[in-house]
C-alpha cells in the first residue's frame, strides 16, 4: 500500500507510513471517503441545480420588472406631453 503523503511503499498490514510515519488508509477505509466524496458531490449537484433555477426566475422577474417600468417612463412622458400641450406646467 502505498502512503498518500510521501508515496513510499508499504506493507498492506501497515497502519502507519514506514519513512514518514504519517496514518496509512485501509482499501476499505478508501472506498469508505470515496462513496461519502461521491454522496457530497451528488449532494452539491443538485444545490447547484436548484439555485440555477431560482437564478432563472429570479432573471424571468428581473424582465418583466424592466418592462413594466419601461411602460411606466414612456406613460410618464405621454403624460407631462399632454400637460405641456395644453398650456400647465410639470
Amino acid at each position: 500500500m502505498n502512503c498518500v503523503k510521501c508515496g513510499a511503499e508499504n506493507p498492506n498490514a501497515a497502519v502507519f507510513c514506514g519513512v514518514c510515519g504519517a496514518k496509512l488508509e485501509s482499501p476499505e477505509e478508501k472506498r469508505e471517503k470515496i462513496r461519502r466524496l461521491e454522496q457530497e458531490l451528488r449532494e452539491l449537484e443538485e444545490k447547484k441545480e436548484k439555485r440555477e433555477e431560482e437564478a432563472a426566475a429570479l432573471r424571468e422577474q428581473i424582465g418583466c420588472a424592466e418592462e413594466r417600468v419601461r411602460g411606466l417612463r414612456e406613460e410618464k412622458s405621454r403624460l407631462i406631453g399632454l400637460l405641456l400641450s395644453e398650456g400647465g406646467e410639470v
